[in-house]
């Protein structure tokens, strides 16, 4: 009877443990601004593949899983470390992590794309991904601010043009793009002892 049992229990406890595979404890927080604890498993995030989805699995103790996109949460976190906003851009939404938190919010979507290559016969061989960040900042989840190299003074005015002390370490180029972190850092700062 062990015999039977013991193999019994080591596989129904290995399907338990395949089952849970990729979640970990987090929690969402829905558009109405409540919380929901449970477990995670989030599909997008990192540059997986050329296809990633935009999704995430969330699960509350026994019951199903349920896929969000961006557009029908706020906001989730994972482990209470890693935290990711739904932000609008373009004609839709995208998960974006939180990079720096406050009054502005930096932000980074990660995206992948695909490009086939060809052959000396001009025929179609592989297709290489190609990954990048792109870095938003967020003063209003309805209209995050890109930031990129070749907009970056205009932008920072933009975003910080009410921080003159900041805007004069911007402009002599004391601080520039790869600084984005401490300046929103410091802004944030700043917004808060004013």
């Amino acid at each position: 009877m062990i015999k039977i049992l013991l193999p019994a229990f080591f596989l129904l406890l290995s399907a338990l443990c395949y089952s849970q595979k990729g979640y970990v404890d987090g929690y969402i927080i829905t558009t109405t601004g409540d919380t929901v604890h449970g477990k995670i498993k989030d599909t997008h995030s990192g540059f997986q593949s050329a296809s990633r989805s935009n999704h995430i699995l969330f699960k509350t103790g026994d019951k199903k899983e349920t896929k969000y996109k961006p557009s029908d949460i706020a906001a989730y976190s994972k482990l209470g470390m890693v935290e990711y906003i739904s932000i609008k851009m373009n004609l839709s939404s995208e998960f974006a992590e939180v990079i720096e938190k406050g009054d502005a919010t930096l932000v980074r979507v990660e995206s992948n794309s695909t490009t086939p290559s060809m052959n000396a016969n001009g025929d179609l061989t592989t297709s290489y991904s190609i990954s990048s960040e792109t870095y938003y900042i967020v003063r209003n989840r309805l209209d995050p601010f890109l930031v990129t190299t070749i907009s970056f003074k205009n932008g920072m005015k933009t975003c910080f043009g009410d921080y003159p002390e900041l805007m004069t370490l911007i402009d002599n180029k004391s601080l520039k793009y790869n600084d984005l972190k401490l300046i929103v850092k410091k802004y944030n700062e700043w917004k808060r002892a004013n």
